[in-house]
């Protein structure tokens, strides 16, 4: 129910960790999956495994969304 608040509260930031923050950082800049596993030296399924996460999070169906989530927080 807390999320539930936070997300209609636009508050998509303080949502995600520093980790997942960064991860929304490079998808912004276009990278994939494997891009942006190579750059934080952890394994693709990680990463992916966070942006599963972060759409949960967010309630967001695609990666799009969530970066305009993020976006609109500040």
């Amino acid at each position: 129910m807390e999320r539930a608040d936070r997300r209609r509260q636009g508050n998509a930031r303080a949502m995600l960790t520093p980790r997942e923050l960064e991860i929304m950082q490079w998808i912004g800049r276009g990278k994939t999956t494997r891009e942006i596993a190579t750059v934080l030296v952890l394994s693709p399924h990680t990463v992916r495994k966070h942006v599963e996460r972060i759409l949960e999070k967010l309630g967001a169906r695609t990666r799009s969304e969530a970066i305009a989530r993020v976006v609109e927080a500040g």
